[in-house]
């Protein structure tokens, strides 16, 4: 082991450690001068230790045998007094833990199953399949000897024998991500594949290169990518419409490919914050020919109806396409409607009374036996209505909902799951 207490200049040549620690206490982030982070001088050849003034950023020229210098650089957002920062170069050992990421990386043409790069520019809302099947040779190990760092940036500088050329999407994206721990990110970043975003940390996130900022935590750093093998669009959405056909909505899709589509779901709501489930529509498989899909719902909101579909690969992964709306003018039917969602529900069960007549009535709940487990009077002078009802020391079960006024008896099964 090697202490260095006041500047480390490298000129020339490697310091060869071995399995040691070269440790530079002097905490000025300029107490290193003329290290290089690539090429094959000027580095050190295993473990680099160095003190910190607790802010700044500091540069790591370290290296492996056989890969030349393979360096990295942290800049210290938040600390406490004047902590260490540790790394060294070991053979990558960290598989992803998620072998496949969805971002929205360019637009896709109509028809068919399209590799990325062969698309469009611009972006489609659309999720695009990113599938790691690139990895650098070496991982960057970085440890907070004695802790005090709570938040960090980090470069790594992966070159040479140590770096891989990914696909390029038709927007100039190269399809390569920093991986720490073997996710793109803070350690439990979500993992489904929700609405695309590009702020969003994680698997909603688009390749993030060669660096991750806001990190919290340390751990193992490695860089994964993705070639053309296996990035595509599992199901491409041709089109997703809704119609009006008297008191009830038509919603029409059809998808120009399907690639390992298990179903559909497809969920609705009343104010396109809080959606459930509205059915399952069982998918193709894959297709590379346009299919048709087409649900009638029966049960309109006074006003706009939000509906958005929601595919499921046979491995349980998902994506959700855009949201659409209609507004069939329900207020326009005279009879009065009960609605109750999600259904089956678990400890809340939303009730929407619509078109009412009069300005009181009473809500019921009945078990399977018909006895009488809940009842309340309501008042208002709305034509429309809604309250959520808890119903979280309900036995699972079917249930029947019950709304009775002077002149409208109205009742919906509701199941406990």
């Amino acid at each position: 082991n090697i202490t260095v207490s006041n500047e480390l200049t490298l000129n020339s040549g490697i310091i060869d450690l071995g399995a040691n620690t070269l440790f530079l206490t002097n905490s000025s982030s300029s107490s290193l001068v003329g290290g290089s982070t690539s090429g094959t001088d000027k580095y050190i050849l295993g473990k680099l230790q160095r003190t910190t003034t607790g802010t700044g950023t500091y540069t790591f020229p370290i290296g492996y045998t056989g890969h030349g210098a393979q360096g990295l650089s942290v800049k210290l957002n938040s600390s406490s007094g004047t902590p260490n920062l540790l790394a060294f170069l070991e053979p990558n050992a960290t598989p992803p833990i998620y072998s496949i990421a969805y971002c929205d990386v360019e637009a896709h043409p109509g028809g068919g199953t399209h590799i990325i790069g062969t698309g469009t520019t611009g972006y489609d809302g659309i999720l695009d399949k990113i599938e790691f099947n690139l990895a650098s040779a070496l991982q960057w190990d970085v440890t907070n000897p004695g802790g005090g760092i709570s938040s960090y940036n980090i470069t790594v500088y992966g070159n040479g024998t140590n770096n891989f050329t990914p696909i390029t999407t038709v927007n100039g994206l190269e399809l390569r991500y920093l991986m720490k721990n073997g996710e793109p990110g803070n350690t439990g970043v979500p993992t489904g594949t929700a609405e695309p975003s590009f702020s969003e940390t994680g698997f909603l996130m688009c390749p993030t290169g060669y660096s991750l900022s806001g990190l919290t935590s340390f751990s193992h750093f490695d860089l994964r990518g993705a070639d053309g093998g296996g990035s595509v669009l599992p199901v491409e959405l041709f089109d997703f419409t809704a119609e009006c056909n008297n008191s009830t909505s038509i919603l029409k899709w059809s998808t120009a490919s399907e690639t390992n589509n298990d179903y559909f779901i497809l969920e609705k709501s009343k104010d396109m914050l809080n959606f459930f489930e509205l059915t399952r529509i069982e998918g193709a498989g894959n297709s590379n020919t346009i299919l048709s899909y087409s649900v009638i719902d029966n049960e309109l909101f006074e006003g706009d109806n939000y509906y958005r579909l929601k595919q499921v690969d046979f491995d349980g992964r998902t994506t959700i396409y855009n949201t659409i709306s209609i507004n069939c003018d329900k207020s326009a039917y005279e009879s009065p409607t009960l609605i109750a969602y999600p259904n089956p529900f678990t400890n809340e069960l939303n009730v929407v009374i619509e078109n009412l007549q009069e300005t009181e009535f009473v809500l019921e709940l009945y078990d399977n036996i018909g006895k009488l487990i809940f009842s309340q009077t309501y008042s208002t002078t709305e034509t429309s209505f809604h309250t959520i009802l808890d119903m979280n020391n309900l036995l699972p079960s079917v249930y029947n909902l019950r709304s009775r006024s002077d002149n409208n008896v109205l009742n919906v099964k509701v199941v406990k799951k």
